[in-house]
């Protein structure tokens, strides 16, 4: 019963466990598709042990050379930044320096996608690839390669996947790769958080850099490295830049989530002076990362369940229904709205936020209420209402 509830809950909120895993250059073995652990137990690379190193052929790239960094999955959450980094380190731990080549500011792994791609599958390969070249001046030899992510929409996480390489060429100097940037850890390990549905910008990218800030409409925020002090990350106002205000000190008030295994994830309303993104495109509002955890119960489903389709669509993002989603502004914050049974929206920071569809075999209570109830078409399973 209860892995039923989980069912459907997962559904609700749209993003499913695939996330993203590393195609090209070949993860390690035994790589998954999921973030890192909080504690950062399997920092770096989601390595338990020196033994997660050991396996995988290496991979061979001439200094100089372009190559192109591929992933795969349908769980890209809205997309994020991202660094392709590097150690000499063989057997990396958490003390190992991972010197950035290559930096990714928003757009990634989606370019312009504000939520998930379709279907659910972590092995379904993504149409946007990442092009970066191997510094020329740099040592050749054995190395780790490493690309982290930082993603926009869900969860508060961090991403690493890791893969063993060989650089050949005649090699340049160890004092070469010790002045490019320290890659940025976000999220994990009591460093700084980041805010959901905003793109980081990274105060140390390095010269070689994607930069897509400002280029989907989508807000987002200063993170600094080492370099600058407590690792606080800065929001600023909208996708265009401004002048960046600070995000509250502590950690675990920046961004709650209410969270459940397989990382799903729901955002839950802002706290009173929280500062909010203002997406440069008002028609198409981003909802903003809330402040209190939502209390869910069980509850037994109504004796007549809304009417709906067949087959719904599982979760994913949306277009407004016409006549029945709401847009711009909204005075209840946290009101749900749940349109003819079949998706819902939020009053998140004083705007409705996107349509999403709810779970398949799962219906709705259509109107607006501080709770949202669903129930499976059937009537006879345990459902779940999230209250304001």
């Amino acid at each position: 019963m209860f892995a039923k509830a989980i069912t459907v809950f997962a559904g609700l909120v749209a993003f499913a466990s695939a996330h993203q895993n590393m195609v090209n250059p070949p993860p390690f073995p035994g790589t998954i598709s999921s973030p890192l652990e909080d504690s950062g137990s399997n920092f770096p690379c989601q390595a338990t042990n020196a033994q997660f190193f050991t396996g995988g052929a290496g991979t061979t790239w001439a200094l100089g050379s372009k190559q192109t960094l591929k992933t795969a999955g349908t769980a890209v959450h809205g997309g994020g930044s991202a660094q392709f980094s590097m150690t000499y380190d063989l057997s990396p731990s958490k003390d190992t320096k991972w010197k950035v080549i290559h930096t990714v500011q928003g757009g990634m792994p989606a370019r312009g996608l504000n939520g998930n791609r379709e279907g659910n599958s972590a092995s379904a390969t993504n149409p946007d690839t990442y092009d970066f070249t191997i510094p020329t001046d740099i040592p050749a030899g054995d190395a780790i390669f490493s690309w982290s992510w930082v993603n926009r929409i869900g969860n508060r996480e961090f991403y690493q996947f890791c893969s063993p390489i060989t650089l050949t060429g005649t090699g340049g100097s160890q004092a070469n790769f010790d002045a490019l940037p320290d890659m940025v850890v976000l999220n994990i390990m009591g460093k700084a958080k980041t805010v959901e549905s905003n793109d980081v910008e990274f105060a140390n990218p390095g010269a070689s850099v994607e930069n897509n800030i400002g280029a989907f409409g989508f807000p987002h925020e200063l993170c600094c490295d080492a370099g600058c002090g407590d690792s606080v990350c800065k929001r600023t106002d909208g996708g265009s830049g401004g002048a960046p205000a600070p995000v509250p000190s502590s950690p675990a008030a920046s961004q709650p989530t209410a969270t459940l295994p397989g990382g799903v994830f729901i955002t839950v309303p802002p706290s009173a002076g929280s500062p909010a993104p203002q997406p440069s495109a008002p028609s198409a509002p981003t909802p903003s990362a809330p402040a209190a955890v939502p209390t869910s119960t069980i509850v037994e489903p109504p004796a007549a369940t809304p009417t709906a389709p067949s087959n719904p669509p599982v979760g994913g993002l949306l277009p407004p229904a016409a006549g029945s989603a709401l847009t711009g502004a909204c005075s209840t914050e946290g009101e749900w709205n749940c349109i003819d049974g079949k998706s819902f929206q939020q009053c998140a920071s004083g705007t409705w936020s996107v349509a999403m569809a709810v779970a398949g075999g799962t219906t709705c209570q259509t109107g607006q209420s501080s709770a949202l109830s669903i129930a499976a078409i059937n009537g006879k399973r345990v459902v779940r209402a999230f209250r304001a």
